[in-house]
Parts: structure tokens; sequence; C-alpha cells
């Protein structure tokens, strides 16, 4: 984030307020020296309810158990089963959203935030937005870097989309087809989803393809060719192909993970190639250290939170890297109440003014 700060607010302060290069420079420092808060949001179906936390700093000594402790229930009313859930921006990139899918009420919600670096995000309008209706079984969403919405639904076999213009009426409305399971074999029974600027990537669950020829992972373009099965097919392609049954998956740079059914993590290429375990994880429920790991995310600074139901907790592990490695152990971030059971999981974060950065400019203005 700070070599972004640098780049954006550098050029402005140099032309603005600053009249001295003294000056200039240490309103660069300021810049550079705004303190980016993270927190994570992460739904916990069987409690209907949506929780946040505040991420502790890079290096900072923490104690899982307390920030588990001071997770705080971000929304509890109007939820049935909250499943996935992912943030996103509006069209004209000032306001915040929060998409939740709910399995039992067969609909996706649109909720306004804004970001406060104290407590994190709040909610413009505590009454829920139906972004979708008539969703079959909604289970994970995404959106990409303009605004559009996808969701796979398992109860059509189909990727669905809904454009930014759709979610901006503030209509429910419904979703598109952007990938037939009906007519293209590599959307089978699809579960966890993400996207970028040009791409979406989706899990299979592959009961009926025991030769996982459907493929594990499969990327497809956001605007495919034509509609018929043959041009259509021309916009996927297989990038893995390893494991039978695939839960979340998220992405960071150019690699995407994803979690198969033992919660074992597994890394690829966008491009596909190389498939990397990222971690294994024990097979002997005794010796497991994730007991049912569902949802993943990624923040800015590379980081990656997972979503553990049955051990109440998110993991993290780095996933900012050129080229992917094995990891012996993942870094816990909170362990919760035993009713707290963490399905899916995603960052915000909020840019703060620290005191040195206060400091520093309160130091360049009085030198000029």
């Amino acid at each position: 984030a700070a070599p972004r700060a640098l780049i954006v607010a550098c050029p402005a302060l140099w032309r603005g307020m600053a009249r001295s290069s003294f000056q200039r420079w240490w309103a660069c420092f300021c810049a550079i020296g705004a303190a980016h808060t993270q927190f994570a949001l992460f739904s916990s179906p069987q409690e209907a309810t949506i929780y946040q936390v505040r991420v502790p700093s890079p290096g900072a000594d923490y104690s899982p158990a307390e920030v588990g402790a001071s997770a705080t229930a971000f929304i509890t009313s109007g939820l049935g089963k909250p499943m996935g859930l992912t943030t996103g921006t509006s069209r004209d990139g000032l306001s915040r959203l929060l998409f939740v899918a709910d399995e039992r009420h067969q609909m996706i919600w649109k909720f306004q935030i804004t970001m406060d670096p104290t407590r994190g995000a709040v909610l413009v309008d505590s009454s829920p937005k139906k972004a979708v209706r008539n969703v079959g079984k909604p289970r994970w969403v995404t959106t990409d870097t303009t605004g559009n919405l996808y969701y796979s639904d398992q109860a059509t076999n189909r990727i669905m989309r809904i454009s930014a213009e759709n979610i901006e009426a503030d209509k429910p409305a419904l979703g598109e087809p952007l990938y037939d399971g009906g007519v293209l074999s590599s959307v089978q029974d699809p579960g966890g989803i993400a996207a970028d600027a040009f791409f979406i990537v989706w899990g299979n669950q592959m009961r009926e393809s025991p030769d996982r020829s459907s493929g594990t992972l499969v990327r497809g373009l956001l605007r495919p060719r034509r509609q018929d099965k043959a041009d259509r097919a021309l916009s996927l392609r297989k990038i893995a192909a390893n494991s039978d049954t695939t839960r979340g998956v998220c992405q960071s740079g150019d690699h995407v993970f994803f979690i198969d059914e033992s919660s074992s993590i597994f890394g690829v290429a966008k491009s596909g190639g190389a498939i990397t375990q990222v971690f294994g994880n024990n097979p002997d429920p005794e010796y497991a250290v994730l007991g049912s790991a569902n949802g993943c995310a990624g923040s800015e600074d590379g980081t990656m939170f997972v979503a553990d139901a049955s051990r109440h907790g998110i993991w993290t592990f780095a996933g900012r890297s050129q080229k992917l490695f094995p990891m012996d152990a993942l870094t816990p971030l909170l362990f919760g109440p035993a009713s707290m059971e963490p399905f899916d999981v995603t960052v915000v974060s909020k840019a703060s003014v620290t005191l040195g950065c206060m400091t520093a400019l309160l130091v360049a203005l009085l030198h000029g």
C-alpha cells in the first residue's frame, strides 16, 4: 500500500500546498506513513451472523483467543443462512458494498458500508437490499474490478452474472448465465469462485466426472465468446485437475489458491502450470491442523485468510510471492467460541493518518 500512496499522493502534494522542497518531501513521507488498518468480515451460518474483527498489524504479538474474543457481531438480523461473502465498489467508485449469499432465503443480499479506521466496516443502512432474487443454491460470490457480481449456482449448475448497472438500480435482478453446465462440461456443481479484471475462476465438485476431465479449477473470460457451445468453450481453460471437490477459491497476484475436501490448500498460476500443495492437511482428524476449511480471501498486502468452521477460527498465510512453495504451518488469526463456525471470509482496509504523519506534516509547515 505504501508505494501506491507514494505514487498517488506525492505528486499531488508536490503541486499543492507545500511551498518548499522541505515541505514537499515531508508531505510525501506523510503519505507513505498512512497506516492501512485491516478488518476481516466472516460468516457464521449456524448463527445467521456476519462477524467483524480487526486484524493485528504485521509483526505484532497477539493471542488468537483474544482476537477471537474481540470479534463483534456486524450483521445479526435479516439473514437466514449466510454462506459466501465478498466486497466490491459501486460503478462510480464512491461506495463500498458487501454481498452475502443466503442459502436459506435463496438470495444474495447487498449492504452499503463505509470504513472507519477504528471501528472498521459501518453499515450505511441496516436494512439489506436484495441484489439477486430466486437463486437456486447460492453459496459463493465474487466481484470484478468494475462492480459486476458473480456467483456459482449449484442448483442449476451454472456460473451467473449480475451487471453493475442492475446492482446500482437497487432492484433484485435475475442473474444471467455466464457459463452453463447444461451445455459445457467445464461446469460441474460449481463451488468457490474468484474474479479479477479479465478472468473468472471457479472450482468444480466432480461427483459425476471421476476422471476429473471437467477440471478441479477452471478459468473463463469475463466476456466470453458467443453463446453457442463451441465458441463459449474456447473461452475456458482447465488450470487444475488434482482433486474431486473444491471449496473456497481465492487469488493473490498471479496465483489462484483453492481448498479441497481434505482442507488442504493448493496454489497454481492463473495461466495454469504446475500445482503446488501450499499446505497439506493431515487426513487423520486427530492430527489435522485444519478442521473444515471452506472459504478463503486475499488482502491488499498478499496475506491469505482461511475460514475454518470446525476449529471455530481463521488462519493466515503469505500468498504474494513470485514462486509458490509448500509451508509446514499456518498462522492462526483467531479462535472463537464453539458457536462461531466461520464459513467464508473477506478482508477490507482503511487508510488512516498516523501520529508520525501528522507530526511530520506539522514540522514541514512550521519550517516553511
